[in-house]
């Protein structure tokens, strides 16, 4: 028997196997797109950890925020963490910074860090991070005038003299315990 193109058959019979088959074929090329696309996060790559440091801290080195004065009255500190957003962060980004802060806490065993809203209400946030300490307002955006409107959401190391030391940027909770360490490491270097 001869086989060429002329002799395959026209129309093929699609049993109910083949249907199937097909149907998980595409079902699984669109998890494998879709967990391609979430699973970037917000930064859009799963970026090397020291990628994700605030690229603006050039912008914020050597800033002083003396407007923290005003949102978080009466707060005694020689170095402190403040954690700053904004309602125009997204939502996994500002939940990996309230991770990241309820962290700093307990491994610190003290209230380290300051956080900071401003123009947007934190009760969803709070609780999606489980994070349940009190979250300063800033309803006037005081702070992200003094620094320019700087892209938050922002976690900064500040000394006694309220000037910048650090600056982070969280994006995700991916490479945490790289940020932690470091993050732990400025703040103890600090007097």
């Amino acid at each position: 028997m001869i086989h060429s193109a002329f002799h395959q058959p026209i129309f093929t019979h699609s049993t109910p196997s083949n249907r199937r088959s097909k149907r998980l074929g595409g079902l699984y090329k669109s998890i494998w797109l879709i967990l391609a696309i979430c699973g970037t996060g917000c930064s859009g790559t799963s970026a090397p950890p020291a990628q994700s440091y605030s690229g603006y801290f050039d912008r914020l080195q050597n800033k002083y925020l003396y407007t923290i004065d005003s949102v978080v009255p009466n707060h005694e500190y020689s170095k402190i963490f403040v954690y700053l957003f904004n309602f125009h962060d997204c939502q996994p980004c500002v939940t990996a910074g309230l991770h990241y802060a309820k962290q700093l806490d307990s491994l610190l065993n003290s209230d380290a860090v300051v956080c900071i809203a401003s123009m947007v209400d934190p009760a969803p946030y709070q609780a999606d991070a489980g994070y349940f300490k009190y979250i300063y307002f800033d309803a006037d955006d005081h702070i992200r005038r003094e620094l320019k409107f700087v892209p938050t959401p922002q976690l900064l190391l500040i000394n006694k003299d309220r000037k910048i030391v650090s600056a982070f940027m969280p994006k995700d909770t991916i490479h945490q315990r790289y940020f932690l360490k470091d993050l732990l490491e400025q703040y103890r270097n600090l007097p």
